[in-house]
């Protein structure tokens, strides 16, 4: 099956369907005092008492299994790729995303750089997402595969 290709027997997208389903967890979330009210979908839950999960983080795979990768601009002008995604919005086939770019921590410094898996599993590095001005605009139909982490509290977004 190619990049927007349905079977002529199921006409669902899984990918799509999974992007629409964090796009609406992420809309429903809402600054109040009861985070855990029936009402409220959960979305990670309480990250601090102040501060509520906001996203669900993602990385998208190609049909051939590679990531889906984007580039954004760092604050000192460098030009940085990441394969992290936050759903911005949802409309038939396409999704906004917002790139999220990846700061390696260690004991001595942040570090903010292209990311690649290698460098992730390298010596189990601790990493923190931020959100950057840079969107993409997607066809959802074109991803085979979603893989989601752990949500988190993105300030700004």
């Amino acid at each position: 099956m190619g990049c927007g290709k349905h079977d002529k027997f199921n006409n669902t997208n899984c990918v799509l369907d999974v992007v629409q389903f964090i796009n609406d967890l992420q809309n429903a979330v809402e600054d109040d005092d009861c985070p855990t009210g029936c009402l409220n979908p959960v979305l990670g839950g309480v990250v601090s008492p102040v501060n509520r999960a906001n996203t669900r983080p993602f990385i998208l795979y190609t049909e051939c299994g590679d990531k889906f990768s984007a580039f954004f601009r760092t604050l000192d002008g460098r030009l940085c790729k990441s394969f992290v995604f936050r759903v911005e919005s949802v409309e038939d086939n396409c999704a906004v995303l917002r790139v999220l770019g990846v700061k390696f921590l260690d004991d001595c410094e942040e570090v903010v750089g292209d990311v690649s898996m290698d460098d992730l599993l390298k010596d189990c590095k601790r990493i923190a997402l931020f959100p950057t001005s840079s969107c993409i605009t997607v066809d959802l139909r074109c991803f085979c595969a979603i893989q989601c982490l752990e949500d988190l509290y993105l300030p700004g977004v």
